[in-house]
């Protein structure tokens, strides 16, 4: 319904929220979205999440969401910051608005969104402008970062995949080649990038049909366990951890594709819920062997 009726056929806008500057989020814009095509902020939560990170966020989303709204009393730029930034921060799902089609460019896409965030203006406030405007009492600082057009690869960019803070480098997609320089913004037509055999009718929706939207988050570690794995400097083959997080059990995520539909993935058995182990045929420096560090860090923290 968005792309349909807006110009140029674009999905929603992304949009970065760095709550306490201890997740890099990933979601949609909230206000992009509400009320018109999205109107119980209560479906952000999938019903079989348990929800062991909250930062903030109730049970009853909706109703925690009026109240904010009826504090908000003198209708402001910080109020309407505080009104998105409850909206738009992931609690079950991840929502990525640009085409990725591997682990190692879901990795990439993810940490460079994080990289170049530098170049872009974020707004920020802090905790008396959270508090005086009703957001939640465990929100202390809170960084925006919008993603509207394609997101273009700035030449020479430090790709530092799986990380974030030890520097090593893994540009190589799971098939060895170079990585993307840049990722498209999702629109009704995207799919146009991606098809090989022109005489193929049914090439573009082959192509929405493995481009997804957004899934249900996973990870293998915690956030503050990956922490502390980065620290330590051990970033081995094995995993990051034993703290598996799924929101359903066999271990996997629901995830929607770009053409609508919805299937159930198994963790590790394909794209996207999965991390590359190089002992099963992929580079060492394929950016998704690094996806087990990656997830954590992004969302789902609701």
């Amino acid at each position: 319904m968005y792309a349909n009726e807006t110009r140029g056929e674009y999905f929603p806008p992304g949009q970065n929220r760095y709550i306490n500057q201890s997740t890099v989020p990933k979601g949609f814009r909230g206000q992009a979205l509400y009320p018109d095509y999205w109107s119980d902020v209560n479906l952000k939560i999938c019903p079989s999440d348990a929800r062991p990170g909250n930062i903030g966020l109730e049970d009853d989303l909706q109703d925690q969401f009026q109240r904010i709204v009826q504090q908000d009393v003198v209708n402001d730029g910080w109020s309407r910051d505080v009104r998105d930034a409850f909206l738009s921060h992931p609690v079950s799902y991840i929502y990525m608005n640009h085409a990725v089609r591997t682990m190692s460019q879901l990795c990439d896409y993810m940490n460079i969104d994080h990289g170049l965030h530098s170049l872009y203006e974020i707004p920020r406030f802090f905790e008396g402008d959270i508090q005086q405007r009703g957001g939640p009492a465990e929100w202390e600082m809170v960084l925006i970062a919008d993603w509207k057009g394609d997101m273009d690869i700035p030449a020479g960019q430090n790709r530092n995949q799986g990380s974030h803070y030890d520097g090593t480098q893994f540009p190589l997609d799971d098939d060895g080649s170079t990585l993307p320089s840049t990722y498209p913004r999702l629109r009704e037509g995207i799919e146009r990038f991606f098809i090989t055999d022109i005489n193929n009718p049914g090439a573009g929706a082959e192509a929405q049909s493995s481009i997804p939207v957004m899934f249900d988050f996973w990870t293998t570690e915690t956030r503050d366990g990956v922490a502390e794995y980065l620290r330590q400097d051990r970033i081995t083959g094995g995993g990051a951890g034993t703290t598996q997080q799924f929101n359903h059990v066999p271990g996997g995520s629901n995830v929607l594709f770009m053409d609508g539909h919805v299937r159930f993935i198994r963790y590790q058995s394909e794209f996207p819920v999965q991390w590359l182990q190089p002992g099963d045929g992929y580079p060492e420096a394929a950016a998704g062997t690094q996806a087990h560090l990656v997830m954590p860090l992004i969302g789902g923290w609701g």
